[in-house]
């Protein structure tokens, strides 16, 4: 799915193995990054190259998705991702219906909506019901995005991740939403953003 946000265009695709280089260049400037909470802000190593090539082969094979966002004006550059688990804790068997989200954006396009177009491309990709996620309870930009898109928060999850670099303990927030809601909501975020759909 293709946008035009702020002059530029952003491709959302499912992710490939020709997106290796780049997506593995966004997660070494996102481990750099003190606003980012990824899990390789988390890790006390920078995975490999080749460990990536190697998790990317999964990439996409039920019940795994990995979708990118690639700024067409910059090359082949990877501004973002929006990965997704269907049947985050029991399989997708038993919980067919339920997806795990989890996503990352360049600091240099966070604040365009990029992300709400990014979510709204993976979402209509995914035939779920509901959609689940969790942010660290100080990263306000997160938690912003999934409540403004109709995630509620369920729990509070106490020392759910040990942030190395500070050696502490981080508690998160669990959100659960409605796929459809999300949808109509980013739609709205889309058009207050000025973000055109392309095709």
């Amino acid at each position: 799915m293709r946008f035009t946000i702020k002059n530029r265009e952003i491709l959302v695709k499912r992710g490939s193995k020709e997106d290796v280089l780049p997506y593995y260049s966004l997660l070494r400037e996102l481990r750099e990054d003190p606003a980012s909470f990824i899990l390789v802000n988390y890790s006390r190593e920078m995975p490999s190259l080749e460990d990536i090539k190697k998790r990317s082969e999964g990439w996409n094979v039920f019940p795994r998705y990995m979708h990118l966002a690639t700024a067409v004006n910059d090359g082949t550059e990877v501004a973002g991702f929006v990965g997704s688990v269907i049947g985050p804790e029991y399989g997708p068997e038993i919980q067919p219906h339920i997806a795990e989200i989890f996503y990352g954006v360049s600091a240099k396009y966070r604040h365009t909506g990029m992300i709400y177009a990014m979510l709204y491309a993976s979402m209509i990709d995914i035939n779920v019901k509901y959609y689940t996620a969790t942010a660290y309870v100080e990263n306000a930009a997160s938690i912003h995005v999934l409540e403004s898109i109709g995630a509620e928060r369920v729990a509070r999850l106490a020392e759910n991740d040990f942030y190395f670099r500070k050696s502490t303990y981080h508690d998160d927030y669990l959100f659960r939403g409605l796929r459809e809601t999300a949808l109509e909501k980013l739609y709205g975020k889309l058009v207050d953003h000025c973000i055109t759909i392309v095709d």
